[in-house]
């Protein structure tokens, strides 16, 4: 499984017709809802420990993943990597694609947990036509296009809870808690464009 790097940015949940009665820029008739569900896999593993659904609609993409398999009193994040252009990739979209800009690409971070004793967890999350996606660089790209994206969800671990403002940048930045802690992409699903 290919290595991902992502950058930052909250997802959030909005209900207004960006797209409404358009077909134009996201590329879906405003009544088709189109759902993909694909295993979560340790990386380069390959064990599935999860399931992740993607449901797309002329307004946008939401996900949901359920994941097991995590260590307990760990923090682990979600992270939305987006390919907008994947057939710009230089093969399997990977990490290497997001410096690209004709791939139209990015990250955002959808949140994180500390996993209690069950090692499970459960992550939510909306992308609507029009967001910006960080890239990483000095730009961030916009999401236009709901048909024609792979997205990848990537699990990362931050290593133990810490505390106060450090346990928040485990919840929501790429390496935080790293140092002190060592931070991994642990755990991937791969939902090319349908």
């Amino acid at each position: 499984m290919p290595l991902l790097v992502a950058g930052i940015l909250a997802v959030a949940c909005n209900d207004s017709p960006i797209d409404a009665g358009l077909t134009g820029t996201s590329g879906l008739d405003p009544a088709t809802v189109l759902t993909t569900t694909q295993p979560v896999v340790v990386i380069g593993v390959g064990t599935v420990v999860g399931e992740a659904t993607i449901t797309r609609n002329a307004h946008g993409a939401t996900a949901n993943v359920q994941t097991t398999g995590l260590t307990s009193g760990n923090v682990y994040s979600l992270w939305w990597v987006v390919f907008g252009n994947p057939e710009e990739c230089t093969g399997p979209c990977d990490a290497t694609d997001l410096l690209n800009p004709l791939v139209n690409g990015g990250a955002a971070n959808v949140g994180g947990h500390v996993v209690g004793g069950s090692g499970k967890a459960g992550y939510g999350a909306r992308l609507n036509v029009g967001d910006l996606i960080p890239t990483g660089n000095t730009f961030n790209n916009t999401f236009d296009d709901v048909l024609g994206s792979e997205f990848h969800l990537v699990v990362r671990n931050h290593g133990p809870a810490l505390t106060g403002e450090q346990l928040a940048e485990q919840l929501s930045e790429f390496n935080g808690g790293c140092p002190p802690n060592v931070c991994a992409n642990a755990q991937v699903s791969m939902h090319p464009a349908p």
